[in-house]
């Protein structure tokens, strides 16, 4: 076993228990009857949390070639994944919760969410500049932008300003790596 594949073992095990978190609420929602009260941003929060996380753990296999030699570098790998696991946490209720907050626990919770995982954001940013020896602006700025929506909204709760924040992140998340070049770096998926 490489040094690599060891490596990414935990911290690919870190991603699942944050989105199996997510998948998981999802599938109790499904079951209840009636169905309790989730409003649709909610929802589509919960949705790009999992594209995140899949876009994140896809990050991984450009450190294939990198040696990881400091326990600095482990811990820069180890940590984003730890506030992502805190991120999925703080998106999925209890159905104890989510009644007692008759459909509201997003607004409610917005700053339990949005503080970690604008922590997430900065630190996968700040792993990529540990871990890659020399890394680029250019591949910095998707994450320090969607961080900084992510800042935005922990004070802003008006709900046109969360869609606006979601379909700006949406496009952030598929479109800004597709036009940078995503696509070198999903060969791994491709054999």
């Amino acid at each position: 076993m490489s040094q690599f594949e060891f490596l990414m073992i935990i911290a690919s095990i870190f991603v699942a228990i944050a989105i199996t978190e997510i998948i998981s609420w999802w599938g109790q929602l499904l079951r209840s009857d009636p169905y309790p009260p989730v409003s649709r941003i909610h929802l589509a929060w919960t949705i790009l949390f999992v594209c995140n996380a899949v876009l994140y753990w896809s990050g991984f296999w450009p450190y294939r070639d990198i040696a990881i030699e400091s326990y600095g570098q482990i811990w820069m790998l180890l940590l984003p994944t730890l506030f992502m696991i805190l991120v999925g946490y703080a998106l999925t209720p209890s159905p104890t919760a989510l009644a007692e907050h008759n459909g509201k626990y997003f607004d409610e919770k917005r700053k339990t969410i949005f503080i970690p995982w604008s922590v997430f954001i900065l630190l996968a940013v700040l792993a990529d500049a540990a871990i890659v020896e020399s890394p680029t602006l250019e591949g910095a700025v998707p994450g320090l932008v969607s961080m900084a929506v992510f800042v935005s909204l922990i004070f802003l709760s008006n709900p046109i300003i969360n869609y606006v924040g979601l379909a700006f992140l949406f496009l952030l998340l598929f479109l800004v790596p597709i036009l940078l070049g995503f696509e070198g770096g999903m060969e791994f998926f491709a054999n």
